[in-house]
């Protein structure tokens, strides 16, 4: 079989499989579920005393916002697993003190590449219509002063 053939029959097959996952009835597998972090970090917040509202941003950001007193203050929003909200964060978080937490871990800068594939395998899994965990990557902006966090409890939430 000459190689030129070979490619062209491969090709085919990788044309067919894309385009059957583009057919109407494939559409709903393709659409994420909804995020339910914002409630469940609001929720440990208040269990841990804080005060607690959620803002939204006009960087398209859900942020909930936690206080105890006029000296601790934290911001805490799922971001992009893609690492598009890193700058953004960062900028806000100057002066302060900033946690990502993902897979049930904190860090002290976004773990890109582990983030960015997850999120990808996971949406090759619902369009292969199979399911894989969700595990929201959460950014955490906290006042310098604010020891009362509960920050394995934060990482928890997104080791699900």
């Amino acid at each position: 079989m000459h190689p030129r053939f070979a490619f062209s029959g491969l090709f085919g097959l990788a044309l067919i499989a894309s385009l059957a996952l583009k057919l109407p009835g494939n559409v709903d597998i393709a659409v994420a579920e909804p995020n339910v972090v914002p409630r469940d970090v609001a929720s440990l917040l208040e269990q841990r005393g804080f005060q607690v509202r959620q803002n939204t941003s006009d960087y398209d950001l859900l942020w909930v916002e936690g206080n105890i007193g006029e000296e601790c203050r934290v911001l805490i929003a799922p971001i992009a697993p893609q690492g598009w909200h890193q700058a953004l964060v960062t900028g806000m978080a100057e002066g302060n003190q900033l946690f990502y937490f993902f897979e049930g871990q904190m860090y002290s800068e976004q773990p890109i590449l582990r983030t960015r594939a997850h999120y990808y395998w996971r949406k090759l899994n619902r369009y292969l219509g199979l399911s894989a965990p969700d595990r929201p990557v959460l950014a955490a902006i906290a006042t310098p002063n604010c020891e009362s966090l509960p920050l394995n409890d934060l990482a928890m939430l997104t080791d699900r």
